[in-house]
């Protein structure tokens, strides 16, 4: 009886697909990055912790939850360079928070990388297991994490890792920041494939390529040839290839290590460019 409870929740698992942000609420992202430039100054002047930032963008997002409810977002600013987030989304209070800090002195952000960001952070916002209080904290205490501690690896064993990779590689399991990582990922996805079933194919041999081996460079270095002559359906050049490659192995490579995410990733993957 527990082992069929087991694989009727993995199956209802694979069955979820990624959570969707209406495209009309990302395009809000480049707005919302001009007005943050063009305060920045006044951000920046004191330390501001998350705990208490500046809500200046009330209701910015206007998102539906799963069940069709109403789920408005505001913004709120922090500057803490003590904090190794870029954002973070208090769900409690439903506001999403920017910490500018991690902005360096180069404030010239790439727009899609902001939207990534803001699009992740919107998905926390309406994640139902985030939303359950009761739920999240049962879930967190066992399978949670945060990308924190000491980078060195002070340990001789083989295959070893630091304590940040330990809690990173955790983290980026977890089904929440799957969740959140998923939905921008599907969306840069469906950019370059458009549907094409050609274009599908090749996507899905590069995740492939992801799962056997460790090394990004050592993919790019074994199959670049088939990008060379600019002949190649999915990307015309090989800088192309290099920088999509390099961005989804970061992404997904935690993910096909273990049998069944890996088959919730292709099935989420699959479902989601194809809508």
């Amino acid at each position: 009886m527990k082992e069929n409870i087991k694989r009727i929740l993995r199956e209802e698992l694979l069955r979820e697909g990624n959570i969707e942000i209406p495209q009309s609420e990302i395009n809000k992202a480049g707005i919302l990055l001009d007005l943050i430039k063009s305060k920045l100054d006044i951000y920046r002047k004191n330390t501001i912790s998350y705990y208490s930032p500046m809500v200046d963008y009330k209701n910015y997002f206007k998102l539906l939850d799963k069940e069709g409810n109403p789920n408005y977002v505001s913004v709120g600013i922090y500057n803490d360079g003590n904090d190794v987030g870029a954002a973070r989304m208090d769900v409690n209070k439903n506001t999403l928070l920017i910490n500018v800090n991690s902005w360096g002195d180069d404030v010239d952000i790439p727009l899609d990388y902001f939207e990534d960001t803001i699009t992740h952070e919107l998905v926390h916002s309406i994640d139902p297991l985030l939303k359950n209080d009761d739920r999240y904290k049962n879930y967190y205490e066992k399978k949670g994490a945060e990308p924190t501690g000491s980078k060195i690896n002070l340990s001789k064993l083989p295959n070893s890792k630091s304590e940040y990779d330990r809690n990173y590689n955790k983290y980026a399991k977890s089904q929440h920041e799957y969740n959140a990582e998923l939905t921008p990922l599907i969306n840069k996805i469906r950019r370059v494939v458009k549907g094409d079933e050609t274009k599908m194919k090749w996507l899905f041999w590069m995740i492939s390529n992801i799962k056997e081996l460790n090394d990004v460079e050592d993919i790019y270095l074994r199959t670049e040839q088939y990008f060379e002559d600019g002949d190649n359906p999915l990307f015309k050049t090989t800088v192309d290839y290099w920088y999509f490659l390099f961005d989804m192995f970061n992404i997904i490579k935690p993910w096909t290590v273990k049998p069944t995410l890996y088959k919730k990733l292709l099935n989420d993957i699959y479902i989601g460019i194809t809508k």
